[in-house]
């Protein structure tokens, strides 16, 4: 597994890069010796020509810049990752109204449409949620960035003291904190951008619009509801069997193309799961199984409503 990135900068001076996400990749051997190893030789600068950058600046590499902005690649790939939330979101609003309807014994078509709006309103409204809660966190955070730069200006002491303060409080030994904060303190940007990290516990905004972030929420309610509502209209059946004597029975007895739909569904989940593990470096199976988790007391909460309905107990 190779962990630099080559490049040449001259006919006779090759030159190395650290590379973060070989760095990640090494975290996850299983043996110690050979992780830190793959570890030792993704941070550290190998090259030792006269055109290695390891006294000229940044030493990553600008090839992979882009998929290791920071060290949080939900924030990197902030677009990715609402994509794939609208799209749970989608998936168990239709499964929800199809639950609901496979219970309440209701028309195919009449669930399918109902399908259809509901997808529809939460899509819009999960999109206008998204928008403006990017919104607001941008504002939140500029307003408070601006009040922290005027406190520095207006009274650097008493930031100052506040940093050391916090440092000394997670551990560090008071000389040492007011030696790292004095130090950081001589850039006031720099500084700025620390304290609303370490003292407000704010991230700076996701590098995306409001537009763009509701148009990815949007797009993936639809793009992962819209195949459950064709498989319910294709397989849930228009005639659904006599109803069960008692709401219980109702709850569990479940027509061919529900269950269908619901394995259908089910797969989806775990897909989006595993596909949010490639962004989080988590295990795979397991955030596979969580996402499809969550999805579980949805469903039986939506059967039990559509049992309760199918027995009258909705009837005015």
């Amino acid at each position: 597994m190779s962990s630099v990135v080559v490049t040449e900068t001259s006919p006779k001076a090759t030159t190395r890069f650290r590379n973060l996400a070989a760095a990640r990749e090494a975290f996850s051997c299983v043996d110690p010796g050979v992780r830190r190893e793959l570890s030792r030789e993704a941070h550290g600068l190998l090259s030792k020509e006269p055109g290695s950058p390891q006294n000229k600046g940044p030493t990553w590499s600008p090839f992979v810049e882009a998929s290791e902005a920071g060290h949080n690649e939900e924030l990197a790939h902030r677009g990715i990752t609402l994509l794939l939330h609208g799209a749970v979101d989608g998936v168990v609003a239709s499964l929800m109204i199809a639950s609901v309807g496979d219970a309440a014994g209701w028309p195919t078509m009449s669930t399918v449409r109902l399908q259809a709006a509901v997808l529809v309103c939460w899509g819009l409204f999960s999109a206008c949620r998204e928008a403006v809660e990017t919104l607001t966190y941008a504002a939140y955070y500029k307003r408070e960035r601006r009040r922290e730069a005027w406190e520095l200006d207006n009274f650097p002491e008493g930031e100052v003291e506040e940093m050391v303060q916090l440092y000394c409080k997670r551990g560090l030994a008071e000389h040492a904190a007011r030696t790292v904060v004095s130090a950081m303190a001589s850039s006031p940007d720099f500084f700025v951008d620390v304290m609303m990290l370490e003292e407000l516990q704010m991230s700076p905004p996701p590098a995306i619009s409001p537009v763009a972030a509701a148009v990815r929420v949007g797009a993936g309610n639809l793009l992962a509801g819209l195949p459950l509502l064709a498989v319910a209209a294709l397989f849930m059946s228009d005639a659904p069997p006599a109803a069960p004597a008692s709401a219980s029975g109702a709850l569990v007895h479940c027509s061919t193309g529900y269950m269908l739909l619901l394995a259908l569904a089910a797969v989806a989940l775990c897909y989006l799961g595993s596909l949010r593990a490639n962004i989080t470096h988590q295990e795979r199976s397991k955030l596979a199984v969580q996402t499809a988790a969550i999805a579980v007391p949805c469903v039986l909460l939506a059967r039990a409503a559509g049992s309760l309905w199918l027995h009258g107990a909705f009837s005015a």
